[in-house]
């Protein structure tokens, strides 16, 4: 029995990034946040979303880090789906970005 609530105790269920709506990202790009494409090439190749910065999630972390970007300026993640930006927020926040955000319904 201990084994099993020792267990459920941990959970694998990834914590979800706060979302905005694409108006709320617009309106928040002219407030000076950074909206970040973390698609690869070849997918922003097809289009991507009008003003964002194109930085693959792979390199997403060490290039913000390189640019020296205060870890303090609203960053708001889009990819296709959502399911990547979730995933690159928990990396950036773990790095001590404090004001992530993905667009809900990616691009």
């Amino acid at each position: 029995m201990l084994r099993i609530w020792r267990f459920a105790a941990y959970s694998t269920k990834p914590k979800m990034t706060p979302t905005v709506t694409p108006l709320h990202a617009y309106a928040a790009c002219a407030q000076g946040a950074w909206l970040v494409d973390i698609r690869e090439p070849a997918e922003t190749n097809l289009g991507y979303a009008q003003g964002a910065r194109l930085i693959p999630s792979a390199v997403l972390v060490d290039e913000l880090l390189r640019l020296a970007l205060d870890q303090a300026t609203p960053i708001l993640l889009i990819c296709q789906r959502g399911v990547r930006s979730n995933a690159a927020a928990q990396a950036l926040a773990a790095a001590g970005f404090s004001a992530v955000q993905s667009v809900a319904g990616g691009s």
